[in-house]
Parts: structure tokens; sequence; C-alpha cells
């Protein structure tokens, strides 16, 4: 399936012009999703689900810098975690702090499949990124690389300037794993 030229030819004008996107700040439902995810894969065995609050664990809501400190000295076996990214300890935290405001699922397949490529990859897809309406299509931004990643709700493109567009693939086959990894 070729990508519409109506896309490609709004991508192109998005990125000569910074008009159409601009770098949007990382909305809190954003946050919210990624943090449960990474809390149910590397904390949940340990502070149960809902978040149990022992030995002052409390104290993380909304406190990065306190997760990164127990993990640095190793707080109940929590060195393990020290790969953990800065930006993935603030979303654990705003969790912690707001799990039951958190929707149990994404409110649709493209937000799912988008807030899991951006944890998936987060070492290529910086900064992280809000979804933006353009035409047909939900694009994201990403100003490091370069990228855009964008659905038109049936498909998964990546648009790079060096590359061009790519499809890739049906938005469906992604459902599956992200939802897997607790999106």
């Amino acid at each position: 399936m070729k990508p519409s030229l109506s896309f490609l030819h709004r991508v192109s004008l998005a990125m000569l012009t910074g008009a159409v996107l601009s770098v949007p700040s990382l909305s809190q439902a954003q946050t919210l999703a990624i943090g449960k995810s990474l809390y149910a894969t590397h904390c949940q065995s340990c502070h149960n689900a809902p978040p149990r609050f022992i030995d002052g664990a409390q104290k993380a809501a909304n406190n990065a810098n306190l997760i990164r400190q127990s993990i640095n000295r190793g707080l109940g076996g929590m060195d393990i975690l020290s790969f953990l990214s800065d930006q993935d300890l603030k979303d654990v935290a705003a969790y912690i702090g707001n799990y039951q405001g958190v929707p149990t699922s994404a409110s649709t397949n493209t937000e799912r499949v988008l807030n899991w490529a951006e944890w998936k990859f987060q070492d290529i897809l910086l900064p992280r990124s809000s979804s933006q309406p353009m035409g047909n299509f939900t694009v994201r931004q990403y100003t490091t690389p370069g990228l855009y990643v964008g659905t038109d709700g049936t498909s998964l493109y990546l648009y790079s300037p060096a590359s061009g567009m790519s499809n890739l693939g049906a938005l469906s086959t992604y459902v599956p794993q992200a939802q897997k990894d607790g999106f």
C-alpha cells in the first residue's frame, strides 16, 4: 500500500515550515500510561498492583529522584533497575502518584500503539511527543532524529528525511504486542 501523497505533502510542509507541528509537551495521560506499563513490568512483583506503599515507597509518588536514589543505593535489590532512564522514572513516579486516574486501556488503538512505540524505541524516538491531528492522520514528531511516526487508523507509517515514507504495516498487527506490554 503506497502512502498517501497528501500525507507526504503535509509532512514535508511541516518539516520545511515548522508551522504545522511544533514540539508538544508530553500529555499527562501518555505519561501515566507509559508509567503504568513500566511499573507493571519492573515494580509490580515487589510493590504489588495497585502500588503497595511499603518501606516509605509512598514518598516516590511524583518523585523520580527518590526512585533513582533507591536504585542507586540498591534498596531491596532495586539496583537491578539501573537501566531505567530518567524519563522512565518520571513516568513511574507519575503513575505511583496518580494510579487511580490511569485509564485501564488506551482510548484508541492509535494512541495505544504510538505510546507503545515511544516506550519500546525510547532510545530513538526523542523527545517523547504528543499526537497531533494532520488531515486523516495522527502523527508524532521526534526532533532529535527528525522522524515522524503516524497512522491513518489502518496502517503505521515512519517518515525520515533520509529515506522518506515507509509503511510499517497494519496498525492491527502492533496492537497485540502493545497490549501484551501493558499499553
